[in-house]
């Protein structure tokens, strides 16, 4: 078998060189792919992290809401006007919710079943003490 012509040699060479600059160029990406993903992973840990703090924080601003509705102290009511079992929200807590797509919807819902005074809420408590103090309301 006869050596390749020198031509060739080089062709091979130069084809062999450009493979390689290309393989240091794929490698250089995937370096600066893996740099991105990992800024972002721990961007969103951050972001997730705060978003938990938040979550933690509402919840516990929900709690202390409830019990002050529930117990009928605020500025918003007499003392001692409750607003019922019926009426009491479902304070699921952070532990049965998912995410803030979930949560504010739900939160909205017994917002407004609160305010409607559905199931027995603060407008059915009124008239039954109104009732049992032995006023009439009229029709």
């Amino acid at each position: 078998m006869s050596a390749p012509p020198p031509l060739q040699i080089r062709e091979a060479n130069a084809h062999l060189a450009a493979v390689h600059r290309r393989a240091a160029e794929l490698e250089a990406q995937l370096d600066a792919a893996e740099r991105t993903v990992s800024t972002q992973a721990e961007r969103l840990a951050r972001h997730d992290q705060q978003m938990r703090a938040a979550l933690d924080e509402l919840c516990r601003a929900k709690d202390r809401q409830n019990r002050l509705v529930l117990t009928g102290a605020g500025p918003h009511r007499p003392p001692g006007v409750g607003i019922g079992s019926g009426g009491r929200f479902s304070s699921r807590g952070r532990d049965h919710i998912s995410s803030f797509e979930e949560f504010l919807p739900q939160l909205s819902i017994e917002r407004d079943a609160t305010s409607a005074g559905v199931g027995g809420g603060a407008g059915a408590q009124v008239e039954n003490n109104s009732e049992r103090a032995g006023f009439i309301q009229s029709s």
